[in-house]
């Protein structure tokens, strides 16, 4: 079994042999029985910066035809090797990191490449990925891709923060409480507090923190126990509603037999201003931290090239 691993690999890394004179460079054999390789290749105009290209056959028991995966990364070189940009680092104009995984074979009965059901040879393999890579650096060529990339990467997500954004000052405005949520650390901070997070001790002091976030701030309305800045903001809506109707002179007939029966009228203010004071504020946290997560991930969804 290992020499038969042996062989696989030996055969399908002969075949890059020639790089160099495709203007590759740095090539890196996969180590112990992983069969793969690492190559780089610089644009004219670049000196500190260069790709890397990874090349590997997955594991796939007893299949003849294997498909590759295949990444194209662009950063730093260094000793090391290449360091992944972050986002506030990469230029629309930059070559953009790709991902190829079932696109790609080797035939190991045949040892042939191929390109879905097409032949192709390995410098056509590496020069089309190489060329995907680099496709946002073409002005014309890559004017449709960039579009996609600051589409995406750059006004959605400013979008997607704006109406985080928004729903934040609406929480605020409605419930007194200021929400937040950081994708990274899953953290969840109310009034400078931190109610949740993937570190377990700050997750340890969640109910503690959130008793005493919501206790203190508990008056009594009508035998309704709500925060006081629910109930303010209950009282000025329906008073801004009652001078809206009264400024287009309109009376609401079922409105007005409605308040007009004592029963009624209490159960309308006891359920409207539950739904105020715990409906809504939960729906708008949750609004918020959906948002946030999605502005988050959205940088780094795959682009189709």
């Amino acid at each position: 079994m290992e020499s038969k691993t042996n062989n696989i690999k030996n055969e399908f890394l002969r075949k890059f042999a020639d790089f160099e004179k495709h203007g590759f460079y740095d090539f890196i054999e996969f180590r112990e029985e992983n069969i793969g390789f690492t190559i780089k290749k610089k644009l004219k105009r670049e000196e500190e910066n260069a790709s890397i290209i990874i090349v590997g056959i997955r594991n796939q028991g007893s299949l003849e035809r294997i498909p590759l995966y295949i990444r194209a990364i662009y950063g730093k070189e260094g000793d090391e090797g290449i360091t992944i940009r972050s986002q506030r680092e990469t230029k629309l104009t930059d070559p953009i990191n790709i991902d190829s995984q079932n696109e790609y074979f080797y035939d190991i009965s045949e040892q042939k490449l191929y390109k879905n059901n097409k032949e192709i040879n390995q410098f056509q393999l590496l020069n089309e990925i190489y060329e995907l890579h680099i496709k946002p650096t073409k002005f014309l060529k890559g004017l449709f891709l960039r579009t996609k990339i600051w589409f995406y990467r750059i006004l959605l997500k400013k979008i997607l923060k704006l109406i985080s954004k928004i729903f934040y000052y609406l929480l605020l405005i409605i419930s007194g409480n200021r929400y937040k949520y950081e994708p990274f650390l899953e953290k969840e901070i109310l009034n400078d507090e931190v109610i949740k997070s993937r570190w377990p001790e700050i997750e340890s002091l969640r109910s503690e923190r959130k008793e005493s976030l919501e206790e203190s701030k508990k008056i009594i309305f009508l035998n309704y126990e709500a925060s006081s800045w629910s109930i303010i903001f209950y009282c000025l809506l329906h008073l801004g509603i009652y001078l809206y109707f009264i400024s287009i002179n309109y009376e609401p007939l079922i409105l007005t037999k409605f308040l007009g029966n004592n029963f009624l009228t209490l159960l309308y203010v006891i359920v409207s201003l539950w739904f105020i004071e715990s409906v809504i504020p939960k729906l708008l946290m949750f609004l918020i931290k959906y948002f946030s997560k999605l502005s988050d991930f959205l940088p780094y969804r795959r682009i189709k090239l």
